[in-house]
């Protein structure tokens, strides 16, 4: 009708062609007109990295779109993709089918290089769980689909802010294979010197606060506070107070049916703080092996003030040094809001330069 393309990925046989082809059938003529062409051109993904040329022709299809229903209709498949059963072997040829074959798989890395678009934290969360199920090892094959897993990493480091930066640091601790490793840390160095900071700095930089302060955040609730509370490292607990500040057990009941919107969020940012955590006190495992030394406002700014940070940095020694020659620097510990020495007494460590 009216010469319009049908939208529909390549492949037609696999478990995601058959998830996602229906959808694009169901849209109006324009919308599938102009999917088509987004489709044609994320096939076309064959290299390491998309060129500039690549990101602007994507960039003007999606305007054409609208950002939201591309955003929509592809975490709807990146979310069908992380849960969608193994790898099958065929009957009679034991060769292993994949949900995604790999054409289909080089028009998803296509459209993963388009989210370079983006920095909004659902897509850049679906692109860390992407990454993640990409390079999962599967027995006797390796990472699952690694061409899509490097383009999540691509879109992470090229989205704008620090966000991205930030999921790359924890896909960095989180993945374990040395190539990943190596690959991702290339990226993190490549942000940090277009920024004049070191690695280490981004990271710390680009570390989300959650809006923590003391371990905890509130949300209102028609009156009811819901506090999300860190209790220790990758935990944290959902509390729930009345009007008159009493502890209420349970979630209100007017909260499921009124706000469900806004607790499913919340609970996504939970689950997100969780694994921040348990990253963050691993890359500090990794500074303690290092010696890293940082200066003074750097460690304020960034460690014992941060929303989160605090939350691991406080119960740590902390080795503060008063200039580049000292060796031997003096340890102090966060007691009660002051600094103190191994004798409990209080010590002044403003005048350090490093720690």
């Amino acid at each position: 009708a009216g010469g319009t393309a049908e939208a529909r990925f390549p492949a037609q046989d696999d478990a995601f062609a058959r998830y996602a082809n229906p959808q694009l059938a169901a849209l109006p003529p324009e919308q599938q007109d102009v999917w088509s062409k987004i489709i044609t051109l994320a096939l076309s993904a064959n290299a390491g990295k998309p060129s500039e040329k690549y990101l602007k022709e994507a960039k003007t299809l999606i305007d054409a779109l609208g950002a939201d229903r591309f955003k929509k209709m592809l975490h709807g498949w990146i979310e069908f993709v992380c849960k969608v059963s193994d790898a099958e072997r065929d009957p009679n040829t034991y060769r292993v089918l994949h949900p995604i074959c790999s054409i289909n798989q080089t028009t998803l890395k296509g459209l993963v290089w388009m989210c370079s678009h983006f920095h909004d934290s659902t897509t850049l969360s679906a692109l860390t769980q992407l990454a993640l199920h990409s390079y999962e090892k599967i027995p006797n094959l390796g990472a699952r689909y690694a061409s899509v897993g490097n383009a999540c990493f691509y879109a992470l480091f090229r989205s704008k802010g620090l966000d991205g930066i930030a999921c790359l640091s924890r896909l960095r601790l989180r993945i374990k294979f040395s190539n990943v490793q190596n690959a991702i840390a290339k990226y993190l160095d490549e942000a940090a010197a277009q920024r004049g900071v070191s690695r280490n700095e981004i990271e710390d930089m680009a570390v989300d606060s959650f809006g923590l302060q003391e371990g905890c955040r509130d949300y209102d609730f028609g009156g009811y506070t819901c506090r999300l509370a860190v209790t220790g490292v990758g935990k944290s607990e959902l509390r729930w107070f009345k009007p008159d500040g009493s502890p209420q057990k349970t979630v209100p009941a007017f909260v499921k049916t009124d706000y469900a919107d806004k607790l499913k969020k919340i609970k996504a940012a939970q689950k997100n703080l969780n694994a921040t955590l348990t990253a963050q006190r691993d890359r500090l495992d990794q500074m303690m092996r290092s010696e890293h030394r940082v200066p003074l406002e750097h460690a304020e700014q960034y460690y014992w003030q941060h929303g989160l940070m605090s939350c691991l940095t406080r119960p740590l020694v902390w080795q503060f040094f008063r200039d580049e020659n000292d060796t031997q620097g003096k340890s102090a510990l966060w007691l009660d809001g002051t600094w103190v020495d191994e004798t409990g007494a209080q010590t002044d460590v403003s005048g350090s330069l490093k720690v």
